[in-house]
């Protein structure tokens, strides 16, 4: 794996950066806090996400960035020969974390989601995070963190790294099928059946259920015979029942036609009387006919008198409304002088409205100055509060740890100029506490003038309320005063409209005396008219009651002659009730034994179906037994091979560690020969990891050696691990390592001597990242890229 370029936006204190970076060994220098360890945090974080970050996903966008603002670092790396470029970002007011990676030059992501990406990466590099980390990516003063661990903790890391673990997975796995197998086993060999019993039981349900079969063989032949003698007993039922049928519906209709000629017999009555009377009624009908001549009359007259009565009442109507009208304009003709009047004070509004509106605008200006000023000053006055705080703090923490404290800038120790800082940290808090009082009294003042500035604005603002009211009052009756003028005008050409009307009516002569006469004459008339009405209808229905009459009689002859037919056809069917019955009986006597012989024919097949499904049930039971004791032989040969795998895998993790182990410490001293100039040649690892040196032919372990001396056998174990990592996947090798501040503990010998050594690794690294506040190295790194502080802002130099 070869980094080639890193992109970064809003990615903590930078706000944005683009790095190509070379293969050699690269130097990455700055001041502490500059964000050098930022650098190969961003990589981290593109390759293995969240787990990669020293804070939570908030805190890794910039502080100068809005919430709005993504933030984002894109890594480009070749891999095998082939090239991958992994992007992560933090987007949104709700910091949804995305990612994506892509492969060559495919436009569509090979991978999505931060889960998606986190997993693609692993699968490529072959390492984890915590692989990763411990192997060729060494934090800031976590060179030696393997070395600190406890001895199970440690076993534990270096199995996962060299991948032990998925040995110890498998043998987990075996031992888990070989205790299911066994625990199949004691519950199949505790219910398994006897197979010779079911054997024996099978063979006495067979004869059984050919004996039963014999049985139910007999009764299907009874069962066809008296089906048989059923059959010959419903024919001849069957047929006397027809014949008693038409027997009965012959009679029935006999009686029918019996009654309905007695009903046609009172239906001829009935017609003959309604036509006596009505030709009683012919000298009363012509008494009556001049009443109708006479009513026409009447009503005519009365039609004419309501007309003058309708033409009487529209005319007074019309008149009340004229005055109605008259009043309402005249009403409204009085209020609008009124309002008229009241409209002289607009002009002087109008002067008073200007005047007002620029004190308002004046008042205004003056509450936004003081504001601003009262701010500033409290701006003012927290600034001085923060590094008054940030100064004392510093000052107590100098005067605690005295002279050997270290110099908050430069980390060194103070010795000598511990006097001075301390009197220049005092100075400071004195100018300070001076600026601080400065300030509150001139806040104190511009307080005082705000309040004053905003109440002469809320005064000017009511006054200003007050006059909108009274432009909205003065305003209220000029719409009044127009509305009215339009009434005015609506209630005139109104009254015009029905003064031509009452002209039109003209004077009107109405005899209500004599519409009262017509009215009682035509009610009187009005009772011969109807009677003379109903006489008529009555005289008109003689020539339908003649037709009916007739067909009446019609009726009455045709069912006489329907009787005598039924009559004679009954004599000639000779029913005789008593042979119906004797054939009824014996149908019904075969039916019930058919139905015995049915009974006992269910009974035998029911007999049947019980053996013949407790022989399949006892083959199924004998099936299944026989199968249970082949799957139990099966099972005991499985869990035979399952523990002879389960001791192999055993002794082959112990054979595989044995033989990584002193591999791993091989690479390790050859890697510690080269960097101390063969001072120390050989690094031996326990089985718990734990390092030993020899000094001379001397073994010892590696708290007896100095820190520098420490750090570098950890380096060489880290770079030894990676190597036999990456030769175990199978994987392309990583061929850069990262490490941060590695310098701080070896002095200018030791330096110079790891510089050198570095260098000469790059036949196992083509890409060596090195990170150092340490100025006096600058000269023996091929690539430096520098670190600086623009502002809030960090930026990247290549010197």
């Amino acid at each position: 794996m070869i980094l080639h370029s890193l992109r970064l936006h809003n990615f903590r204190r930078f706000r944005h950066a683009e790095i190509e970076f070379p293969e050699n060994v690269v130097g990455l220098l700055g001041r502490n806090g500059a964000g050098k360890s930022t650098l190969l945090e961003a990589i981290a974080w593109a390759l293995y996400g969240s787990r990669a970050a020293r804070t939570d996903k908030l805190q890794i966008r910039s502080q100068f960035a809005g919430e709005r603002d993504a933030c984002e670092a894109e890594l480009t790396f070749k891999l095998g020969g082939e090239k991958y470029r992994v992007r992560r970002s933090i987007a949104g007011k709700n910091a949804v974390v995305e990612a994506a990676l892509y492969h060559g030059d495919d436009p569509a992501p090979a991978a999505v989601r931060d889960s998606g990406v986190n997993e693609a990466v692993e699968k490529l590099l072959g390492l984890d995070y915590r692989a990763f980390e411990a192997s060729i990516f060494a934090k800031q003063k976590e060179l030696a963190a393997l070395s600190d661990l406890q001895d199970e903790q440690r076993r534990k890391i270096v199995s996962r790294l060299i991948n032990l673990e998925a040995v110890d997975r498998a043998r987990q796995r075996v031992l888990s099928d070989a205790n299911e197998k066994r625990k199949f086993l004691e519950g199949a060999q505790t219910t398994q059946a006897d197979i010779p019993a079911l054997e024996q039981q099978l063979s006495q349900q067979q004869a059984r259920l050919k004996s039963v079969q014999e049985i139910l063989q007999q009764q299907e032949e009874a069962a066809k015979e008296r089906a048989a003698q059923l059959a010959a007993a419903r024919q001849k039922w069957e047929g006397e029942s027809s014949r008693r049928d038409r027997y009965n519906q012959m009679q029935t209709a006999i009686a029918g036609i019996r009654i309905r000629r007695q009903e046609l017999a009172r239906q001829q009555q009935e017609i003959e009387k309604d036509q006596n009377e009505i030709a009683a009624e012919q000298p009363q009908l012509l008494a009556l006919r001049p009443a109708r001549e006479e009513h026409e009359k009447l009503r005519r007259e009365r039609d004419s008198l309501q007309s003058q009565q309708q033409q009487a009442i529209r005319l007074q109507e019309k008149q009340q409304l004229a005055k109605t009208l008259l009043d309402q304009i005249s009403a409204r003709k009085t209020a609008a002088s009124e309002w008229q009047q009241q409209l002289g004070e607009l002009q002087t509004l109008n002067e008073r409205e200007k005047t007002v509106e620029k004190q308002h605008e004046q008042a205004q200006a003056e509450v936004l100055k003081w504001r601003a000023e009262e701010k500033r000053l409290s701006n003012e006055i927290e600034g001085i509060k923060t590094r008054g705080t940030d100064f004392k703090s510093k000052l107590t923490e100098v005067q605690k740890l005295g002279a050997q404290s270290p110099c908050p800038i430069c980390t060194r120790p103070l010795a000598e100029y511990f006097p001075s800082v301390v009197k220049h940290f005092e100075e400071e808090l004195a100018k300070l506490r001076n600026g601080y009082l400065q300030a509150s009294e001139t806040r104190k003042r511009a307080e005082a003038a705000l309040r004053q500035a905003e109440t002469a604005e809320e005064n000017i603002r009511s006054e200003k309320s007050k006059l909108g009211a009274q432009r909205e009052r003065l305003h209220q009756l000029q719409n009044n005063l127009l509305r009215h003028q339009n009434e005015v005008d609506d209630l005139q050409k109104r009254l015009q409209t029905v003064q031509t009307e009452i002209q039109s009516l003209g004077p009107v002569a109405f005899d209500a005396a004599r519409l009262a006469q017509i009215n009682e004459a035509l009610r009187q008339v009005e009772a011969r008219v109807h009677e003379l009405t109903r006489l008529e209808t009555r005289a008109n229905r003689l020539p339908e009651i003649g037709r009916r009459l007739a067909g009446v009689q019609k009726q009455i002859a045709d069912s006489q002659q329907q009787e005598e037919k039924l009559q004679a056809q009954l004599h000639d069917l000779q029913f005789d009730e008593e042979i119906y019955l004797t054939a009824k009986r014996a149908h019904d006597e075969a039916n019930a034994a058919h139905l015995r012989s049915q009974q006992a024919l269910g009974e035998a097949k029911g007999q049947f179906a019980v053996a013949d499904a407790e022989r399949r049930n006892l083959e199924q039971a004998l099936e299944k037994a026989r199968e249970l004791q082949a799957a139990i032989a099966r099972t005991k040969h499985k869990v035979i091979v399952l523990d002879s795998l389960q001791d192999h895998l055993k002794i082959f993790r112990a054979e595989l560690a044995g033989r990584l182990r002193p591999l791993i410490a091989d690479r390790a001293s050859e890697l510690l020969r080269l960097i101390t100039a063969g001072r120390y040649s050989l690094l031996e690892l326990d089985e718990s990891y734990n390092i030993f040196l020899y000094d001379g032919r001397e073994r010892y372990g590696i708290s007896r050696f100095s820190g520098g001396e420490q750090d570098v056998a950890n380096l060489c174990l880290r770079v030894a691990i990676s190597q036999v990592i990456a030769q175990r996947t199978g994987k392309p090798p990583l061929q850069f390592i990262a490490l941060d501040e590695i310098f701080g503990s070896q002095d200018e010998e030791r330096k110079n001597a790891l510089l050198s050594a570095l260098q000469q690794l790059s036949n196992y690294f083509r890409q060596i990242f090195l990170i150092t506040h340490i100025d006096s190295i600058k000269e023996n790194l091929p690539v430096v890229l520098e670190v600086e502080m623009a502002g809030e802002a960090s930026e990247v130099k290549v010197m």
